[in-house]
């Protein structure tokens, strides 16, 4: 029983994490592979106990971080941009 709970503890943080990604304007572009990501996490979810207990956690932990990374890269990216156009100089110099 308490692997089983570790286990689902650790499939509900990426459920967090996955739901949070989705809310976010700078994931547009990877919104289908977290929603599937997504669908996936919560259909193990689902899983008997003894499914849960041969899960390849570290496996599918893998997968949704490689999908949370590329959305940090994305809002990091958009931060840069913002960040460039802040700085760049809205009137020319002086001659």
């Amino acid at each position: 029983m308490f692997r089983v709970f570790v286990i689902m503890r650790q499939l509900h943080e990426l459920l967090w994490y996955l739901t949070a990604a989705l809310a976010l304007q700078a994931a547009r572009g990877i919104r289908g592979e977290l929603r599937r990501a997504l669908e996936a996490t919560e259909a193990l979810t689902r899983s008997p106990a003894d499914a849960l207990v041969d899960l390849d956690t570290e496996r599918h932990r893998e997968y949704v971080n490689a999908l949370l990374l590329r959305t940090s890269e994305a809002i990091r990216a958009g931060i840069r941009a913002r960040s460039w156009t802040a700085e760049a100089p809205t009137s020319s110099a002086p001659a």
